[in-house]
């Protein structure tokens, strides 16, 4: 027997190319809550690292509506430098929802960020 919620929010991942700008974490709910919702966010430094390779919001509140299939997005501003360098990742987690009646499914997401230059080697 699963004991693991079905219904509540979920965050998920996303691999952009630097140079492409911007990407998302995308919340999503698969539930109606009446009255709606709020949950924290905060975003974590890896590899890359805040204000060198990316720019965001790392801490803040998403408000939900409450309706099934809802989306939000955690928008992450990608910082194109000319550096050859591997692949680099953050992390979102997702914390302290309003009503413990909606279940965090995926608290956590990482984004990877593909570096675009070349090595002349």
């Amino acid at each position: 027997n699963d004991s693991s919620p079905s219904s509540g929010i979920s965050v998920s991942d996303f691999m952009v190319d630097e140079g492409s700008g911007t990407a998302n974490f995308i919340i999503t709910s698969n539930i109606g809550v009446q009255g709606g919702f709020s949950v924290e966010y905060t975003i974590f430094d890896g590899t890359a690292i805040a204000g060198s390779d990316y720019t965001a919001t790392t801490t803040a509140t998403i408000n939900f509506a409450g309706n099934a299939g809802e989306e939000q997005f955690v928008t992450i501003n990608i910082i194109d430098d000319n550096l050859v360098e591997p692949s680099e990742n953050l992390t979102i987690l997702l914390d302290n929802i309003s009503n413990l009646r909606v279940a965090i499914i995926d608290d956590a997401a990482t984004g990877i960020i593909t570096d675009n230059d070349n090595d002349p080697s």
